[in-house]
């Protein structure tokens, strides 16, 4: 760059030293660094800074992703509720960053394949047809509808596409919404999305006593958040057209009582 001999400057980080045209000074120890080292934690800025002035750094301190190959940053902690793990907005759900803890937590609450099979050892109500074949000629009718009215992420290819009935918690007495899904969202993602798309509060990623959950509207059963829509698709527990509930509960709710209630 023997051209412009003045343009840029060169990072101050001590094995670094690259030559930055968009440069970054730091405001607590007021040197020049790259967009590499440019945050405080990344240059070492908090003890070289409490070594000449012994004051403790207290600028804007960002949170890494701890998943894999990932180098994203939050400004705020996104910790799993379950590992206890920092993550970034787009790994913070345990199925996405292969959380070691889901095993644990379906051993607890009841999967929805167990529900199912356990709704299916019942006699069926609807003429001797069994609630699953019931189920699945309901959603197909259902979904005719449902394409019409139903709003989603744009983006989403077609093929990928769940269509669902969301009927939203009793005490918003909101109606229920059209929506879809990519196939490939666990149902903590499609909760999220929900919550976003009618402005309601969604304190999943808190301590929090009750969680939002989504429930077969049908048979009240619980979907779990880790599990992937085109996971429960291949079960035939839900179908593209069928209906959910999303419901504030506590943790250990794996059943949701009176679904019907919810139509009214």
């Amino acid at each position: 760059m023997a051209e412009f001999p003045n343009v840029g400057n060169h990072c101050s980080f001590e094995t670094c030293k690259q030559l930055d045209f968009l440069s970054f000074v730091c405001d607590s120890c007021t040197k020049t660094f790259c967009l590499d080292h440019k945050f405080p934690d990344k240059h070492s800025c908090s003890l070289e800074f409490a070594t000449s002035t012994n004051t403790k750094y207290e600028g804007v301190k960002s949170y890494d992703c701890v998943y894999d190959n990932c180098d994203k940053r939050e400004l705020m902690p996104v910790v799993c509720e379950k590992c206890h793990l920092n993550f970034c907005l787009s790994h913070r759900h345990p199925q996405e960053h292969k959380c070691t803890k889901l095993e644990v937590k379906e051993e607890k609450c009841q999967t929805a394949l167990h529900v199912q099979k356990i709704l299916e050892s019942k006699p069926s109500k609807q003429d001797g047809k069994k609630p699953k074949k019931a189920s699945k000629t309901a959603a197909k009718v259902a979904l005719m509808k449902m394409k019409m009215k139903a709003t989603g992420e744009k983006g989403i290819p077609e093929q990928e596409k769940v269509y669902m009935l969301i009927y939203l918690p009793k005490a918003l007495s909101l109606a229920a919404k059209p929506l879809y899904f990519s196939k490939t969202w666990s149902f903590g993602r499609c909760i999220d999305f929900v919550a976003s798309s009618v402005q309601m509060k969604n304190e999943n990623n808190t301590g929090s006593e009750k969680k939002l959950r989504l429930f077969n509207h049908e048979s009240g059963q619980l979907l779990p958040i880790e599990k992937t829509l085109d996971s429960l698709l291949s079960e035939e527990v839900i179908f593209s057209g069928s209906s959910v509930i999303l419901e504030y509960v506590t943790t250990d709710c794996c059943q949701l009582e009176n679904t019907e209630d919810y139509k009214t």
